[in-house]
C-alpha cells in the first residue's frame, strides 16, 4: 500500500510539466455595464447609476461613484472566514480620502473596508486603521485593488501584486456592502471614483490566482502581426531572426541575464546594448510600437537620465532624475521640437510597457502599462513622425550628438521585447503583453521553465533556481501534507525531518515546476 501511494504521489506531481492557475467561481459579481446589477441578476446597489469609460475606454462599461450606495449580500464572508474582493479603480481626486467598500459594523474587528488617503491605502477593520499600505494612486488611472483574509492575515494586493499584509483576529458582522462610505455611513467624508469588476471569493485567492485575476486568462502564443523584431533575452540579445541583434557598447561591461516574465531577460547595470542601423531601416519613424516588459533597480540620481530604450535620440522611455524618485519620462523630438511627459509610478515592479507612435493622429504618442492606457504626450497635437539625428537604436542607455553618454546609463531588467513597425491598437497591446513564446513558429528555444535545486541533499537552506520567476515555493512529503509554504529563497527546510520531499514552484502565470530533493 505505501509503494502505491508513493508511485501515485509521484505521478501526482510529474504527470503534467505546468499547471494552469484557476479562479474559483465569486459568490457576486458586479461588472456594472450600464447598470448597478449583479451579473446574476439576483441582487442591485441602490442609488441611480452613472455610466462611465472602463480602463479600456468603452463607454458605459463602468460606473461612476459619487454617493453612497449599498447592497444586501446575503452570502459574503462573516466572522473570521477567508474572503477576496477585488475591484477596478479609477480615483477622481487621490489627496482627497476615498472609501472604496466596507461593511460590518464600526466594533473593532466586526467590519471591513478599504480607503485611500493620499499616498495610503487602507484596510480598516471596525474603527482603528490596522493595516497602511504606502502606494501612490493617480488621478483618474485605474488601478487594480485586491483585499484578502486568509487564515488570520489581511493582505493587499495592487496590480496583480502584494504589497502589504498584517496579522488580525476578524469577527466581521454585517451582510450589506457599501460603496463610497465608510462602515459607519457619513457620505460627506468620501471622494468620487470610478468601479468596474467588482468580484467577491468566500476564500483566500493565492498570488498565481491574482495575477491571472489581473491580466487575465490569455497568455497566448500568437504574435501580432508586423512584427520587426522580438527579442526573448534568454542569454542573449538577438532577435527572433537574427536580422536586429544587440551588441555591447565599446568600452563598457556586457550585461548579464536573470530569471524574468518568461525565461531570463536581460540585467542592464550601466551596460547598455546598441543597434547601429537595421532597427532604423526596418521600423523608420512615422508609425512603430515599442513594447517590453520592464524593472528598474534603483532611483536614479539627480541629474541622470537612465534610458531604458532610446531611438534615434530621439524617442525614448527613460527616468527623470530631477523629478521624484520612480518619476518616468516618455517623449521625442519632432524637427526642432521637444514633446515629453512625465508619469510617476513605483518602481522595483516588474510591468509591461507599450509605446506606440501614430502618424497623424490626435493623440501621437500613447503610453500604455499593463495594457492600461495611461496617456499621451501632447494630446491633440499632430506629429508626423520623430526625427532621426542618427540611426542607433540603444537598450539600457543612450548618445548625444550620436556618442555613447554615460548619463543614461540604466539599471533595470528588460523582458519579452517586441518591435512593431506600425501603431498597435489596445487590444494588439494586450495580446502583445500576453504573449508567451511557444508553438508560433518563432526560431526560439523551448520556452519550459527549468528547475535546479541545491544543495541536493541539503540540510538547512535549498536554493531554487528556475528560469521563470517564482512566486510561491511549496514543499510536500512523500504523503502529500504540505510542510512548507513560502516566497523565499534559498527555503529554510532545517525544521524537516529527513526524507525525500516534493517541490512546486509556482511563476507569475500561475504555472508550477516540479521537483524533489532530500533533506539530510
Amino acid at each position: 500500500m505505501k509503494r502505491f501511494l508513493f508511485i501515485w504521489i509521484c505521478s501526482f506531481f510529474y504527470s503534467n510539466f505546468y499547471a494552469q492557475a484557476t479562479l474559483p467561481a465569486a459568490i457576486y459579481e458586479f461588472d456594472f455595464d450600464g447598470n448597478f446589477q449583479s451579473v446574476s441578476g439576483n441582487y442591485n446597489f441602490s442609488g441611480t447609476y452613472s455610466a462611465t469609460s472602463n480602463r479600456m475606454g468603452q463607454p458605459n462599461k463602468a460606473a461612476y461613484i459619487t454617493t453612497t450606495n449599498s447592497v444586501y449580500l446575503p452570502l459574503i464572508p462573516q466572522g473570521s472566514a477567508n474572503r477576496s474582493i477585488a475591484m477596478w479603480i479609477a480615483l477622481d481626486t487621490v489627496p482627497l480620502t476615498t472609501y472604496l467598500f466596507s461593511y460590518g459594523t464600526d466594533l473593532n474587528g466586526q467590519g471591513v473596508a478599504c480607503k485611500q488617503l493620499s499616498n495610503n491605502l487602507y484596510a480598516e477593520l471596525g474603527s482603528p486603521s490596522l493595516l497602511s499600505l504606502n502606494y501612490k494612486n493617480f488621478n483618474k488611472l485605474w488601478f487594480h485593488y485586491v483585499f484578502v483574509y486568509d487564515n488570520g492575515q489581511v493582505k493587499i494586493f495592487v496590480n496583480g501584486k502584494p504589497e502589504s499584509q498584517t496579522i488580525v483576529s476578524l469577527n466581521t458582522n454585517g451582510t450589506v456592502l457599501q460603496l463610497h462610505s465608510p462602515i459607519v455611513t457619513n457620505p460627506s467624508v468620501s471622494a468620487n471614483y470610478k468601479i468596474d469588476e467588482l468580484k467577491i471569493y468566500n476564500s483566500a485567492l493565492t498570488p498565481a490566482q491574482i495575477d491571472l485575476l489581473y491580466y487575465g486568462p490569455t497568455h497566448n502564443n500568437q504574435l501580432v502581426p508586423n512584427l520587426v523584431a522580438y527579442y526573448g533575452f534568454n542569454s542573449n540579445a538577438n532577435s527572433h531572426n537574427n536580422q536586429h541583434n544587440f551588441a555591447s557598447v565599446a568600452g563598457v561591461p556586457t550585461p548579464s541575464y536573470t530569471p524574468a516574465r518568461v525565461g531570463q531577460g536581460i540585467r542592464m547595470n550601466a551596460t547598455p546594448m546598441v543597434n547601429t542601423s537595421s532597427l532604423f531601416s526596418a521600423l523608420g519613424n512615422t508609425e512603430f510600437s515599442i513594447c517590453f516588459w520592464e524593472q528598474s533597480m534603483s532611483n536614479p540620481l539627480s541629474g541622470k537620465y537612465p534610458t531604458v530604450f532610446e531611438m534615434y535620440e530621439s524617442a525614448f522611455l527613460r527616468h527623470n532624475g530631477t523629478a521624484n524618485g520612480g518619476t518616468y519620462e516618455y517623449g521625442y523630438a519632432s524637427g526642432s521640437s521637444w514633446y515629453t511627459q512625465l508619469k510617476k509610478i513605483s518602481i522595483n515592479r516588474l510591468r509591461h510597457f507599450a509605446i506606440v507612435h501614430k502618424a497623424g493622429n490626435a493623440q501621437n504618442f500613447d503610453l500604455y502599462i499593463d495594457g492600461i492606457y495611461h496617456g499621451s504626450v501632447i494630446p491633440g497635437g499632430i506629429a508626423a513622425s520623430v526625427s532621426i539625428p542618427n540611426s542607433l537604436f540603444y537598450l539600457g542607455g543612450g548618445s548625444s550628438s550620436g556618442s555613447y553618454n554615460a548619463i543614461k546609463n540604466y539599471d533595470g531588467i528588460i523582458d519579452e521585447m517586441h518591435l512593431y513597425n506600425k501603431a498597435l491598437t489596445q487590444s494588439e497591446v494586450i495580446q502583445v503583453m500576453n504573449y508567451v513564446p511557444g508553438t508560433s513558429g518563432l526560431q526560439e528555444k523551448d520556452q519550459e521553465t527549468r528547475l535546479i535545486l541545491y544543495p541536493n541533499p541539503a540540510t538547512n537552506l535549498l536554493n531554487v533556481n528556475t528560469d521563470g520567476k517564482a512566486d510561491q515555493i511549496d514543499i510536500y512529503s512523500v504523503t502529500g501534507q504540505k510542510c512548507v509554504a513560502t516566497r523565499n529563497n534559498p527555503v529554510d527546510i532545517s525544521g524537516l525531518e529527513k526524507g525525500v520531499y516534493f517541490i512546486t514552484v509556482t511563476n507569475v502565470f500561475g504555472q508550477f515546476r516540479k521537483g524533489k530533493f532530500v533533506k539530510n
